[in-house]
């Protein structure tokens, strides 16, 4: 016999004996099932979850309902659980479960009984019929509920919303009571109410509504539309927020609006054309007593809003348009970059549009009297683009110049020479979108692009930053917007150029954004209250107010935008009208608050026969609170424009 026999010979008796010990090879193991858990479950009674007990669970088991693999978790080799929804044992029956392993091996079968029960002996399932009382306000003490029907037995449980109210008292086959708990009562929410007999047959619902209390404080969230033109038709107004009560009233101002309850997050009401008459901007509140008021709302009359970054803007009376430029910083929504005509009532439409390179970010803007053309400042580009009116096609590209130790410049200011639309004066700088303007660059004057040889050099002493044309093309006013030294230049236009013929301090002591000239009256007036007769050579009265502003003397009106000094710290702004001669000041300024208003005011202007327009940007690096939103275009229109105080 060879080694290798001997050694099968000797292996024999030792694989028995391992195969005998193990019972033997075993090909597919199969799952057992000994138990499950609840056997017995009652029609109606809701998801539960079912465990079964058995052998050889691994990974991938499965129970099965009646054959349908369920999602299963496998908690041990010999226990699974599996969610089983309301809906599987809604109708009494007998249900078959199995375990299936991954590879189809299958467990014996065991049974599960959904029971409809006996009902109290019928197996009929209750009635409701009445529930009393069928509402209550919020925040209201405990109270109890008479159910009222048929089918009632002992153990028969009321149901407030899926939760047993206990204990539910047996009257008799028709009549059960119950204790609502004041923790049931706190919000306004919707409540179903039922009976759910021992035997889990159930009855219909019927509903309990929970009002508002009329001492409960009512929020606004939104008011949809909350703008109108002045003038307009009635408006019908969208009221959404919570806790508002069947007896709430949508209050506009203090005027007392027809209102519909739609539910307690939403009412509705008419704001009569009686209230559209003149420019405002009104608070809109709902009130469910007199001590329970909800905090306000802004609703515009002839104001609207454009959420985009606007650099500037101006009015072109001959094509009864206003044009923008928007910041490449807009979102990208709006129109970032561009120049665009727009109708100021509906400015998210274009009547045109302009779209530099990327990066130019066009900033200020003039427009000749005869509306040919539109000067635009490109700040990223340091030149200023002549646009074809109305088209805003290109024309001429004025390059600025610059200086070795601040670099290119760009416009400050741009002023259209009066009757001589190919004429511009600009102030020029260093006007970074995000760092402090410096009118380094003094002013120069162009004829289309090229520049006329003189120049009014800036200096130390010399920063002009704003800039008008007076009577005609042969002076130039300026003044010094970087600090309170209220510099006022003077300055001579010839052919050859321009010219500095005075330099007058504290003119205009607060720095201004903007100086303005009116031809009608012709006179100065600062962004500050300052008024200055060139004609006399003299500082004037001024007006007691602080903000940008316009002057526009064919209907004898000054209008500024600013905050009083009560308003300092809040977003709160007024609208001041004046008599545009301040000397004398012939009556007190006529106001519209204006709240809030995102960013910080920019420049006024006219459009149309009664309209006014104003610009924000957004204030970078803000320390104060509220911090100013993000820079707006406001546009208003209306009677408030054509008063002549």
């Amino acid at each position: 016999m060879s080694v290798s026999q001997r050694h099968a010979l000797i292996m024999l008796p030792i694989l028995a004996a391992f195969l005998s010990g193990c019972g033997g090879f075993k090909g597919v193991v199969t799952p057992t099932l000994s138990s499950i858990s609840p056997a017995t479950v009652a029609a109606g009674s809701g998801g539960f979850t079912l465990t079964a007990t058995g052998t050889n669970y691994i990974s991938g088991t499965q129970i099965l309902w009646d054959g349908v693999a369920q999602t299963t978790t496998v908690v041990s080799n010999t226990q699974l659980t599996a969610s089983i929804s309301a809906a599987q044992i809604a109708v009494a029956g007998t249900v078959s479960i199995r375990v299936m392993k991954a590879d189809t091996t299958t467990s014996s079968a065991m049974n599960l009984t959904i029971t409809g029960g006996s009902g109290g002996g019928s197996g009929t399932p209750p009635t409701l019929t009445s529930i009393t009382p069928n509402n209550a306000p919020t925040a209201s003490p405990a109270f109890t509920l008479t159910a009222t029907g048929t089918g009632f037995v002992s153990g028969s449980q009321i149901i407030w919303n899926g939760t047993a109210l206990l204990p539910t008292a047996f009257v008799s086959s028709t009549v059960l009571t119950a204790t609502v708990p004041a923790a049931n009562l706190v919000d306004a929410i919707p409540v179903n109410v039922f009976v759910l007999n021992p035997d889990s047959t159930a009855s219909n619902f019927l509903p309990f509504t929970i009002n508002v209390s009329s001492n409960t404080l009512p929020t606004l969230t939104k008011i949809s539309p909350n703008f109108s033109l002045v003038g307009g038709p009635d408006v019908t107004m969208t009221l959404t927020g919570t806790n508002f009560a069947t007896s709430s009233t949508a209050l506009f101002g203090p005027l007392a609006l027809a209102t519909t309850f739609v539910s307690n997050t939403q009412l509705t009401a008419v704001v009569p054309a009686s209230a559209l008459t003149k420019i405002a901007q009104v608070n809109v509140t709902v009130s469910n007593s007199p001590t329970a008021v909800s905090n306000p709302l802004p609703f515009r009359v002839g104001i609207a809003i454009y959420f985009g970054l606007v650099n500037d803007l101006v009015w072109d009376t001959t094509h009864g348009v206003m044009y923008i430029s928007e910041s490449s910083a807009s979102p990208a929504q709006d129109h970032p970059n561009t120049v665009r005509a727009i109708d100021p009532l509906n400015p998210t439409v274009n009547h045109g549009i302009y779209r530099p390179a990327a990066g130019a970010e066009p900033n200020r803007l003039a427009i000749s009297d005869d509306g040919k053309y539109l000067y635009v400042g490109l700040d990223g580009q340091n030149t200023v683009q002549r646009l074809l009116l109305p088209s805003l096609t290109p024309d001429v590209t004025i390059p600025l110049g610059g200086a070795t130790t601040f670099g290119s410049f760009s416009a400050l200011d741009i002023q259209v020479a009066p009757g001589q639309d190919r004429v511009i004066a600009v102030a020029r700088g260093k006007n970074a979108s995000s760092g402090t303007i410096q009118a380094v660059g003094g002013l120069a004057v162009y004829d289309d692009a090229v520049q006329r040889l003189s120049v009014v050099a800036g200096t130390a002493q010399v920063r002009i930053g704003t800039i008008q044309w007076g009577a005609d093309a042969t002076i130039l006013y300026g003044a010094n917007i970087e600090d309170n030294s209220g510099d006022f230049y003077q300055i001579a236009v010839s052919n050859n150029g321009a010219t500095l013929l005075s330099n007058i301090q504290n003119i205009f002591p607060t720095p201004n954004q903007r100086i303005h000239y009116d031809r009608g009256i012709k006179l100065l007036y600062g962004d500050d209250g300052a008024v200055y007769s060139p004609a006399l050579a003299t500082p004037l009265s001024g007006f007691p107010a602080v903000g940008i502003m316009v002057p526009d003397s064919t209907i004898k009106d000054a209008y500024f935008v600013g905050q009083a000094a009560a308003n300092a710290g809040t977003l709160n702004y007024l609208l001041q009208s004046f008599n545009v001669n301040p000397v004398p000041l012939l009556s007190g300024p006529t106001r519209i608050t204006l709240n809030p208003v995102q960013g910080v005011p920019q420049h006024l202007i006219r459009w149309g026969s009664d309209g006014l327009a104003f610009n924000t940007k957004t204030l970078v690096g803000c320390t104060v609170k509220p911090c100013p939103g993000a820079g707006q275009l406001y546009i208003l229109s209306g009677q408030f424009v054509t008063t002549v105080p």
